[in-house]
């Protein structure tokens, strides 16, 4: 899978989703990349209510006889905005994010089942963590995963100048 479609299939996510409910009016859904994160906030991103981010994927290349492949560890956040004096509201939002991110996780299983959005998903690969407090008043959830897809890397001698 390319970073595009991967983008794309979080977006769809955070768009579909109606606890995130991203659309261009109201932008609940960014790449986690700084400068996209603070452009993103100046151009309506809201932290008031739930927003997904999309972490970009590292990976790694294996060799299982004649075949290769591509894994790649990804990562979202769930976050929303709190008071950092007020822990009440901080225990509740890192409670909701937990809970949103359990229902990404959930369409991200069942759409690989369907061979949809991440069809070669390791549904076996997630994990979470608590975040916070990021970008200064943000609290949430990370939840990292990994799928794979086959690659050849069969030398193309075209490819070189001899």
């Amino acid at each position: 899978m390319n970073f595009t479609d991967y983008s794309d299939y979080f977006e769809l996510l955070a768009t579909k989703l109606k606890d995130v409910a991203h659309t261009t009016a109201a932008p609940k859904f960014a790449r986690f990349n700084i400068e996209e994160i603070l452009a993103g906030m100046a151009h309506g991103l809201d932290p008031s209510t739930p927003c997904l981010l999309l972490e970009s994927f590292e990976g790694r290349l294996s060799e299982e006889g004649d075949n290769v492949m591509d894994t790649q560890d990804a990562a979202f956040v769930i976050l929303q905005h709190a008071d950092l004096e007020d822990f009440k509201a901080q225990n509740g939002i890192i409670d909701r994010a937990k809970q949103i991110g359990f229902k990404v996780v959930t369409k991200m299983r069942h759409d690989a089942r369907q061979r949809q959005g991440l069809e070669h998903l390791d549904r076996n690969s997630f994990g979470y963590e608590k975040v916070g407090p990021i970008f200064g008043t943000c609290f949430g959830y990370r939840f990292t995963f990994s799928f794979f897809n086959p690659v050849s890397l069969k030398l193309n001698p075209a490819d070189w100048l001899p």
